[in-house]
């Protein structure tokens, strides 16, 4: 399960959603990889899977994302041996200081390249920021800061978690 460092979870994580998550990757051979964080959301044309997931497509922003996912081993490791070979192939210090090559075009042509027989499916965004991440299987709060303001919820969390700001 790749996971973000930054996630500050709140909430109860949705275990139903996680177990039927996993019964999806154990019955659907075709589907590799389930996002459980709808940040960016699937886009909305995308096909509904069952009745709070849906497919992941080439009209997402991020068919990857560096997000709370659960993946099937194989394409996992199939999928970071070819960012690890795309970042050997360009030049690692280049990459590193100017791109998240995972998350950029570089990496979404490749992603979409690797697994274009393939499925992935992510929760249904239903709510706007920043609740969307709040009300998903692995609830979080988004960025606490954002473009040097300390945003209301993380003051109201700071406040009740007893820190003097």
């Amino acid at each position: 399960m790749p996971m973000q460092e930054d996630f500050l979870i709140e909430r109860y994580i949705d275990t139903n959603s996680i177990e039927e998550s996993i019964q999806i990757l154990d019955k659907e051979k075709n589907i590799f990889c389930v996002r459980y964080m709808p940040c960016p959301g699937p886009h909305k044309d995308n096909i509904n899977y069952r009745s709070k997931w849906k497919h992941i497509s080439d009209k997402d922003t991020y068919c990857f994302c560096f997000q709370a996912s659960l993946w099937k081993r194989n394409e996992c490791q199939e999928w970071y041996s070819a960012i690890c070979s795309e970042v050997t192939k360009r030049g690692r210090k280049e990459l590193e200081l100017k791109m998240n090559i995972a998350e950029n075009e570089i990496g979404q042509t490749l992603f979409l390249s690797l697994f274009k027989n393939k499925s992935i499916i992510g929760y249904i965004r239903e709510h706007k920021e920043p609740n969307a991440v709040y009300m998903c299987p692995w609830p979080y709060r988004p960025t606490a800061i954002i473009k040097g303001v300390l945003q209301p919820f993380a003051i109201e969390l700071a406040q009740r978690e007893g820190f003097k700001l």
